[in-house]
């Protein structure tokens, strides 16, 4: 099966029937015809075994994921896929970020932070703007423009039924708090704190020192093109919708 993401296609090859049925009513909305040729290729292996793993060949463009035979192990999988499409996107001018995204006014908002910060919850509260996502924004930078997309990896929220993409506006860094207030974050402290919420494999083993640098390498680039390109704030918000006008 084919499937876009990120204005990019991955070709997802698997053999388990009950598995590969699972998977197209998993990300249906994002499916397109087989007749398109793929950027990258990643082969899934549903098996019984003890351990399971994520592994890139050496061209850079295919990956299989050894994942657990039950469809009830699926964040597994979902863990491996995630990270497998995260590191080709580092090759496009592309990175995975932690962060939810809305679109309002026709241009994306990101709100970039780590678990329990308040992703989901503010894109709950956010009713009359459009989700994007509330875990993982994927973002690219497509003719000097960054933009994020919908995708199909969300946690909480329903995510709308719709495969779109943005050009992003600003992003904002979360903390929940008492009241509501927005600060400007300098380019120099936003490069480090984008670097640190994007999705790498560098948290798997078989990668060698050599691999691990050129990996830090990719992203360090990546976040930076995108600070010097989007302006960032620290936004403080109350777990209402009083937040939405500073926005």
């Amino acid at each position: 099966m084919k499937i876009k993401l990120g204005a990019l296609i991955f070709s997802l090859e698997i053999k388990n029937e009950k598995w590969r049925n699972f998977l197209m009513g998993k990300y249906k909305l994002f499916l397109i015809r087989d007749g398109l040729e793929a950027d990258f290729y990643i082969s899934v292996y549903p098996q019984k075994r003890k351990r399971y793993s994520l592994l890139f060949s050496q061209n850079g463009k295919k990956a299989k994921i050894y994942t657990p035979l039950s469809l009830r192990r699926f964040k597994t999988f979902d863990f491996f896929l995630k990270t497998a499409l995260a590191t080709f996107f580092l090759d496009k001018k592309g990175f995975f970020l932690h962060a939810s995204a809305l679109r309002k006014n026709g241009q994306g908002l990101i709100f970039a932070g780590k678990k329990k910060s308040g992703k989901s919850t503010l894109v709950k509260l956010a009713s009359n703007l459009k989700p994007l996502n509330d875990d993982f924004a994927i973002i690219r930078k497509i003719k000097n423009k960054f933009f994020v997309f919908s995708s199909p990896f969300h946690e909480t929220n329903p995510i709308a039924k719709t495969n779109l993409k943005v050009v992003v506006d600003k992003l904002y860094f979360l903390n929940q708090s008492n009241s509501n207030s927005v600060k400007v974050v300098k380019k120099e402290n936003c490069l480090p704190k984008i670097a640190s919420l994007i999705l790498s494999p560098l948290s798997l083993s078989r990668l060698n020192k050599n691999q691990e640098k050129l990996i830090l390498e990719k992203i360090w680039t990546n976040a930076n093109d995108f600070v010097q390109a989007v302006p960032c704030f620290m936004l403080y918000f109350k777990k209402d919708q009083s937040f939405l006008k500073f926005l």
